[in-house]
């Protein structure tokens, strides 16, 4: 038998992530972060988080930082003289 999901909170993501709760809420109610309701009817909305869905957000969050070389100056110093630096 597999162990049991163990669902995350808001609360619990957003120290995770170093964040404020209110932005967790804020990217659930986007539908950026997916995420289910727990209560019943009538109660108030109490939202658990697969680890896994957590990770799918994380990764389509990611940020790629690619390197550019810097690019070579030429200055011209005098009348044919190119300087490059």
């Amino acid at each position: 038998m597999s162990d049991p999901i163990k669902y995350l909170t808001p609360v619990q993501i957003a120290k995770r992530i170093g964040c404020r709760k209110s932005k967790v809420y804020a990217w659930i109610e986007s539908g950026e972060l997916r995420a289910m309701n727990s209560a019943g009817p009538g109660e108030r909305t109490s939202y658990r988080i697969n680890p896994e869905w957590l990770e799918d957000f994380e990764r389509n969050r990611a940020i790629v930082i690619e390197k550019v070389p810097p690019q070579r100056r030429v200055k011209i110093a005098k009348k044919g003289v190119r300087q490059v630096y």
